[in-house]
């Protein structure tokens, strides 16, 4: 079971992205591969809560000074005309 903390910040995350296509992460990453974590856990949850389909999700991670950011991109889905952003 996902703790409802976790929930409340998956559909906070969800609601940014339809607002503005993207969500970040806060704190910069150690490492590449802590950045891809992050991104693809927020993923994970958002399939498992049935907010989101997979395809319609695109994972990001970038170095920046400091460190690594990561990001989750909302995609339309295909033959979606629709924008609900």
């Amino acid at each position: 079971m996902i703790p409802q903390r976790v929930v409340d910040w998956v559909y906070q995350c969800d609601s940014i992205m339809r607002e503005y296509g993207m969500v970040s992460g806060e704190h910069l990453q150690k490492s590449r591969l802590s950045a891809r974590s992050k991104a693809r856990k927020l993923i994970r949850y958002l399939i498992e809560l049935r907010i989101r389909d997979r395809d319609e999700l695109r994972e990001h991670y970038d170095q920046v000074k400091g460190g690594w950011v990561w990001s989750v991109e909302l995609v339309p889905k295909k033959g979606d005309s629709s924008d609900d952003r």
